[in-house]
């Protein structure tokens, strides 16, 4: 049914729910790739609140810094022109668990918009992503080797971001999303699924 938060999707079957999930929702404003050389080796953008959290990124972002690699630390707002700004300027977007249970595909959708790959501790749920195909995963301990390597594989992390890219637009565009909600409403959901709810011809 595409890409789906499969955590919460798994939490409700555990308790005999039966869930449709609708993709994130993917369109052309998350971002715009401007093709240009990019300075950041790795970049966190999210609320660091939790002292837990926040004490994994500082750690993260030292070892980053004593290895030679250029790391960025965005605790705040960061959206609409400036992120796109700064994810062109980004080679890996770095993602740490808030909830471990729920990985927030948004992410993907952001970096890989930008022409940016993701690097992520390993995911409970990956599905439909493959890590070495649509972004980098290893364990938290090795993150920062894992990324001193990426960054000298340029193709490699361009490969990752394009197919990352291409598996959003595929399976969790703002069509999919709503081609599912509406499909969950009518009763022949079948003959709904075949048509092009979308098309613009």
């Amino acid at each position: 049914m595409g890409i789906t938060p499969a955590g919460k999707q798994h939490f409700l079957a555990e308790r005999g729910i039966v869930s449709p999930v609708a993709p994130v929702g993917y369109d052309d404003s998350y971002g715009e790739n401007y093709h240009q050389p990019r300075e950041i080796d790795v970049v966190f953008i999210g609320r660091l609140k939790k002292a837990y959290r926040r004490s994994r990124v500082e750690a993260l972002a030292d070892k980053f810094s004593a290895m030679g690699l250029h790391c960025k630390v965005i605790d705040g707002n960061c959206d609409g022109k400036a992120r796109t700004a700064l994810l062109n300027n980004t080679k890996l977007v770095l993602h740490l668990h808030n909830y471990p249970w729920d990985t927030p595909w948004m992410r993907w959708g952001y970096a890989a918009s930008c022409g940016a790959a993701v690097v992520s501790e390993p995911l409970t749920y990956r599905e439909p992503f493959e890590p070495g195909v649509h972004y980098l995963e290893a364990p938290y301990d090795n993150l920062s080797e894992a990324v001193a390597l990426a960054v000298s594989q340029p193709q490699k992390l361009q490969e990752m971001s394009e197919a990352c890219l291409s598996l959003m637009k595929r399976k969790a565009s703002a069509q999919v999303s709503l081609k599912t909600i509406v499909a969950e409403c009518l009763p022949d959901k079948q003959a709904f699924a075949d048509t092009d709810l979308l098309r613009r011809d």
